[in-house]
């Protein structure tokens, strides 16, 4: 996410399927009660 990668591209990445990424982001997204993948990645730095 930090390097501005796409669901598919971190999926691919990782052997998992986009569908699954993105899923993982909107957990994390609630998680940490941020509204964008910038947010998110603001706090988690």
């Amino acid at each position: 996410m930090i390097e501005g990668r796409t669901g598919k591209e971190i999926g691919k990445a990782l052997g998992i399927s986009p569908r699954t990424v993105d899923i993982y982001r909107t957990r994390l997204l609630r998680k940490y009660n941020v509204k964008s993948t910038v947010e998110l990645v603001k706090q988690l730095l």
